[in-house]
């Protein structure tokens, strides 16, 4: 029991000496934090252990970390023995460095820090200076197993990390699933809108194929009497003079004056349609163009001999796919001021313009579109 005593008196006096030279650290951080007027700073540092005190450090605007990474390291500290010189040592590092980055006044204040850490530094307990207290002498064997053994009562460091990362898992699971609920719900929206799409798709080829098939020309009145007419002049031949006047044949029409000539007026020129999905560095590649409108047909291409413009695809399930991915199909061709939250359609006010450059399209113009 008396080497058991002597280990744990050792281990408590190792842990003294690092906590002398960390509140060493902390008045050296503190000061540097003071100095350069960051005194909001100073409550953020964590002096408790060496892990708390090493991240409430990390990421100032000061680089008071890479301060403490340039001077804290094992190399000097060798050939140091005791604990009083290797704060001795600490300290020297810290104000020689300090005392080269200031002058005047502020060389001042680091000689007065000298001194507050030199008294810090022979405040705190040292290995040296740790009391073995003496063990009372049993006198039977008896009492000595009667004696309980000391056992910690505090929980060790890392069950309080086990317990943070448990609940970090159990987060980030919660998290997951919740995604993986929104994703199928994404799917099954999309597969019912591809099955309404292709019943669209089918009635509008039977509207066609309905236009196409002309009823047949019904035939004049001329065809539907003459075979009558025909009839009557035969038996009026035939009969003689007794035989009754022939009706008169109907009169022809008369036929209409030809128009006069026209002068020939030149063609108005019409649009070719073209449709893409977006735009790429600037400009739209004539490769990717197609005559027929698609699901993901965002943009349209009206071409002219004269110019070429651009908008918005005016088709609410097209804008609907494009509005699912935010505003990234729109932030390189259009101009849009107002962000309403949560759109349900896309109105152009006004048209882009193109300039060709060989087999692309630049966009000369952006084109003006508004969200509701």
């Amino acid at each position: 029991m008396m080497l058991t005593a002597s280990v744990i008196s050792v281990q408590r006096a190792q842990a003294q000496d690092s906590d002398g030279r960390r509140q060493i650290w902390c008045e050296t951080i503190r000061f540097i934090y003071t100095d350069n007027q960051r005194a909001d700073l100073v409550p953020t540092v964590f002096c408790d252990d060496s892990v708390s005190f090493v991240r409430s450090i990390q990421g100032d605007s000061l680089s008071a970390f890479s301060f403490y990474q340039s001077i804290e390291k094992p190399a000097i500290y060798a050939g140091l023995s005791t604990e009083m010189a290797k704060r001795e040592k600490l300290i020297r590092e810290i104000t020689g460095k300090l005392k080269a980055r200031r002058t005047g006044a502020r060389a001042a204040k680091v000689d007065s820090l000298e001194q507050q850490l030199m008294a810090l530094a022979q405040s705190e307990p040292q290995l040296g200076e740790v009391v073995q207290q003496p063990q009372p002498v049993l006198d039977t064997p008896v009492q000595a197993t009667q004696t309980p053994a000391a056992t910690p009562t505090e929980a060790p460091d890392y069950l309080w990390w086990l317990i943070a990362l448990s609940v970090c898992v159990v987060g980030l699971g919660v998290a997951l699933w919740q995604l993986l609920q929104k994703l199928n719900a994404r799917i099954d929206r999309r597969a019912s809108r591809d099955e309404m799409q292709q019943r669209l798709s089918y009635l509008e080829e039977r509207l066609k194929k309905l236009e196409s098939a002309k009823p047949p020309t019904p035939p004049s009145p001329w065809e539907t009497v003459r075979p009558e007419v025909e009839r009557l002049l035969d038996k009026r031949l035939r009969g003689g003079k007794s035989a009754p006047a022939p009706q008169p044949m109907p009169a022809a029409p008369p036929a209409q004056a030809s128009p006069p000539p026209q002068r020939e007026m030149a063609p108005v020129p019409t649009d070719q349609i073209r449709y893409v999905k977006n735009p790429n560095n600037g400009a739209f590649h004539e490769s990717k163009f197609t005559t027929n409108r698609q699901r993901d047909s965002i943009f349209t291409i009206h071409q002219r001999p004269d110019r070429t413009t651009f908008c918005v695809t005016e088709d609410p399930e097209v804008q609907r796919y494009a509005m699912e991915y935010g505003y990234s199909f729109f932030e390189e061709a259009c101009d849009y001021t107002q962000q309403t939250p949560n759109p349900t359609r896309i109105v152009n006010l006004e048209r882009g313009t193109l300039q060709r450059d060989g087999s692309v399209w630049k966009i000369e113009k952006k084109a003006k579109i508004a969200f509701e």
